[in-house]
């Protein structure tokens, strides 16, 4: 008979999800910084940049 290997499924996450989404928080922050300093205006998007940096954080150390 042949012996079958079994292996390891790990149980779903949400944490790739979260990533993702703070990433491209973090990415959309920071073109909206580079965009609009180049056009001479003032942003505010400095603190989206720190929301998603801070939920960075936040899932290094949760995960």
């Amino acid at each position: 008979m042949a012996d079958y290997q079994t292996y390891y499924v790990p149980e779903q996450s949400k944490w790739p999800i979260v990533a993702t989404v703070g990433l491209g928080v973090t990415l959309y922050g920071t073109a909206s910084i580079m965009v609009n300093s180049n056009q001479g205006e003032s942003t505010g998007s400095a603190w989206i940049v720190f929301a998603a940096c801070s939920g960075q954080v936040f899932l290094a150390t949760a995960f």
